[in-house]
């Protein structure tokens, strides 16, 4: 089948989905081309996919207040997975099927500003982050390419998105694949988490490269080996990576082998620390058959933050635990106990936002409380990923 015909039947697909999974909303502060969508300064905006025969997607935006008014769903599309990454009064779809970059706005969280190939020569992509330094610097973290790009987020046409390059290549070991993930911009420092895994993908102690984004060079984090050095965590399949202020301290959360037998799948993921002034790592929480595979993580402060515990398909778990100690709540928090559970995410409030995969739902914990607050949140197709856009603060002043 030739290119045309794949693309014009990939545009009939998107125009079924569109015609069937566009609803109309009663509650609107804005109507935009005969939708009603709502708008405030501090939204979620969720990524939602149904996976399966007939795969669609589309994002979802629900007002971060007591009303939590939803806009559900926008854009959608028969691409099966992306994930959603926030910057100041925008935020982007990075599309893991058509690798593309979309760019949208607060305001207008319907309409795209502007769409980017990422595939570039190694026509291999399948973006995993996208890590701003400011409003026209950024770096997209592309998971089966091998380099990293770095991008201006606030370009207008092709030629003006891509700025240059990293090439990753000195990291890799004979026999295995290296795969950036996910990052985070400290001081000017750029924490990318690479996975690592050998020729049959079997995950491998990963790595943390460290990037100057005032020169795009590479710091060595230990200097009494020749050559440049990453930071070697002792954790497999990491995933999010947080930088808690209070502790000066980086928070990496990694899954291990979660898909391994049981007697296999434990002591090789759980939540690290890593101090960024001198870069000594330390272990905070490790999985075991107690914690089961620890999944997903969210910081509140340095003595609250919440993991997911992944003890099966479709029967996970939320815990409480302290970021400078390491201790696990003894139990559980009820209302997710045995749910499929995608995303766990902070707001503005310092409420924690709970992705319900199983019910397509969105769940809101007062973190003070650890109860539910305010409605829940539904969603047409299940939620795997949120951010939150909120209008700056210096917009907002009269």
């Amino acid at each position: 089948m030739n290119k045309r015909n794949m693309k014009t039947i990939a545009l009939f697909k998107y125009l079924l989905l569109t015609a069937f999974l566009i609803p109309m909303f009663s509650a609107c502060v804005q109507e935009d081309d005969d939708k009603n969508i709502v708008i405030s300064d501090s939204m979620a905006v969720i990524a939602t996919t149904q996976y399966g025969k007939g795969s669609s997607s589309a994002h979802t935006v629900v007002t971060v207040d007591d009303d939590r008014n939803a806009s559900d769903p926008l854009k959608p599309s028969p691409a099966s997975d992306f994930k959603i990454v926030a910057y100041g009064d925008y935020f982007y779809r990075l599309d893991l099927s058509f690798d593309t970059v979309q760019k949208y706005s607060r305001s207008s969280p319907n309409k795209v500003i502007t769409e980017f190939s990422v595939t570039g020569d190694d026509l291999k992509s399948n973006s995993h982050d996208l890590v701003f330094s400011n409003e026209s610097k950024a770096y997209l973290l592309r998971y089966d390419a091998k380099n990293i790009w770095i991008v201006n987020p606030s370009a207008t046409t092709d030629s003006e998105f891509k700025l240059g390059e990293f090439d990753f290549s000195h990291h890799e070991l004979e026999d295995e694949n290296l795969r950036p993930h996910s990052g985070i911009i400290v001081n000017d420092l750029l924490y990318i988490v690479f996975q690592r895994f050998d020729i049959n993908w079997t995950a491998k102690p990963a790595i943390i490269a460290v990037i100057d984004t005032t020169s795009n060079q590479e710091i060595d984090t230990d200097d009494t080996v020749d050559g440049i050095q990453a930071i070697s965590l002792e954790l497999s399949n990491p995933d999010k990576i947080i930088f808690q202020s209070d502790l000066n301290k980086l928070l990496v959360q990694a899954s291990g082998l979660i898909f391994a037998s049981e007697e296999d799948r434990y002591n090789s993921g759980g939540i690290t620390t890593i101090d960024i002034s001198t870069y000594q790592v330390e272990v905070l929480i490790d999985d075991t058959e107690d914690t089961k595979n620890i999944y997903n993580m969210a910081i509140v402060s340095d003595e609250v933050g919440y993991y997911i515990s992944y003890a099966g398909w479709e029967d996970n778990y939320i815990f409480e635990f302290n970021p400078t100690t390491g201790e696990v709540a003894s139990s559980s928090i009820s209302p997710f106990d045995g749910k499929n559970i995608s995303d766990i995410e902070v707001d503005k409030d310092g409420n924690l936002w709970v992705a319900s995969v199983i019910d397509s739902s969105i769940y809101v914990l007062d973190t003070t409380s650890n109860e539910l607050t305010g409605k829940i949140i539904t969603t047409k197709l299940p939620p795997r990923d949120i951010a939150f856009v909120t209008l700056p603060a210096e917009s907002t002043e009269e």
